[in-house]
């Protein structure tokens, strides 16, 4: 619009999306195109050090990369020594709607007295959905009642897909299913508000998460694999309680506001084996 300022620097807001193809390094590049930087959630070098950077890096209005991840930044700056890469802390969106959002209630009501423990967000192999079948399998549906809620990518789970499609198509009572994206902060927010414990147990996931941010702001327990990122930055504080089971150590782990006197609840220290006791 004539008149109206131009920026000086665009911020990309989730460069995973970005296309990585030539096509879109010329639009990049382009005479009227401004300077950019991008923050990557899942950097591919950190998961693959000898990878190719990604394309659009290769952008000569490329200035900066941001990360969660901390080994990414050192990895890049070998790679890209002409660009700059930094580390960002996780944060989240806390808001919440002013009315409970009608899915959370249903959760809640279906449950009862129940413990909530929910798992939220995409439902792909990656979140290691076939270990929380085996756990809401043993678990005891008087006192715990499971929530999965998010898009499932049935391509994702190979050669455990039949078990998955079998379990959506006949789920136990204890169990709350929603497939679909949460379009809304806040009402994604208002679901894990009204869970007691956030299911994150990811496998193979060297990246970082914001439901350890959300799992905080909520005061709400979270179950995590223990040797993942997620863990390591869960130990860095003093609520770490570790219990073996299966193939993986699981934690669970409850964030309080500094100098807190909270009572913790019972289950703040159990894990995946005591649910299922």
């Amino acid at each position: 619009m004539p008149g109206q300022a131009s920026p000086d620097l665009i911020f990309f807001l989730y460069a995973d999306l970005m296309a990585e193809q030539q096509q879109n390094t010329v639009v990049l590049d382009h005479l009227s195109a401004r300077t950019w930087i991008g923050i990557r959630f899942h950097p591919r070098l950190a998961r693959h050090p000898n990878a190719e950077v990604e394309g659009y890096f290769n952008s000569g209005n490329a200035r900066d990369g941001v990360f969660l991840v901390p080994s990414a930044v050192t990895t890049y700056a070998n790679a890209s020594p002409h660009l700059h890469f930094a580390l960002a802390p996780d944060v989240a969106d806390l808001e919440l709607p002013i009315e409970s959002y009608q899915l959370a209630r249903d959760i809640r009501e279906h449950a009862g007295m129940r413990t909530i423990v929910l798992q939220i967000g995409s439902i792909t192999a990656h979140r290691d959905v076939p270990t929380l079948l085996d756990v809401i399998a043993a678990a005891n549906p008087a006192r715990f009642f499971f929530a999965l809620i998010g898009e499932v990518h049935w391509t994702t789970f190979a050669e455990h897909e039949n078990r998955v499609r079998s379990f959506y198509a006949h789920p136990p009572e204890n169990v709350y299913l929603a497939e679909g994206y949460i379009r809304s902060e806040r009402n994604y927010n208002s679901i894990i508000a009204a869970s007691d414990i956030v299911y994150a147990v990811y496998q193979d996931f060297g990246s970082s998460s914001n439901s350890l941010t959300k799992a905080a702001g909520f005061r709400r327990p979270i179950l995590i694999s223990k040797n993942s990122l997620m863990g390591e930055r869960v130990k860095k504080i003093q609520h770490w309680f570790d219990r073996p089971f299966g193939r993986r150590g699981y934690g669970l782990q409850r964030r309080h506001h500094h100098g807190s006197t909270q009572r913790k609840r019972n289950f703040v220290c159990r894990t995946s084996r005591s649910i299922a006791q």
